[in-house]
């Protein structure tokens, strides 16, 4: 979580990647059709470390291609908490009209939810920390951001 550590992993990240590919394959063909659930085979040194590399290559890798912050990922990092309150009123309102009033297959009624979800929350959050006595209520929140 450190910068510092971050920013050394982010110029590291192709040897470690190297690295990690390396000990996978060593693992892969050592223990090839063993069972990768057992105790033993999750506390064997070759599997930490292979799962260490790889972990740390992927950080690397996402800190140095992917650490950006455009419209949307701004937006959604400030109305992640709003959004996560509000989404449950969506699921659980018009989950209960569709199952109780319309007779439809449970795949379409998952369907309806998941865009209704995307849909409505954001619009609903949006009303809802426009009205400070709502916003205060519902999301705690005494400032408009």
């Amino acid at each position: 979580s450190h910068d510092k550590v971050q920013d050394t992993i982010k110029h590291a990240w192709v040897p470690l990647m190297v690295c990690s590919i390396i000990a996978g394959t060593v693992l892969i063909a050592t223990t090839f059709g063993q069972d990768n659930t057992a105790p033993k085979y999750l506390a064997a040194p070759l599997n930490n470390i292979y799962s260490w590399l790889m972990c740390l290559a992927m950080m690397g890798w996402f800190k140095n291609s992917f650490d950006s912050t455009g419209k949307f990922a701004s937006y959604m990092t400030r109305s992640s908490y709003g959004l996560y309150i509000v989404h449950y009123l969506v699921i659980a309102s018009i989950g209960t009209i569709l199952k109780n009033n319309i007779q439809l297959a449970p795949v379409c009624i998952y369907i309806i939810l998941t865009v209704a979800v995307f849909t409505l929350s954001p619009v609903i959050y949006e009303v809802i920390r426009r009205i400070p006595f709502l916003r205060w209520c519902i999301l705690g929140e005494k400032k408009h951001k």
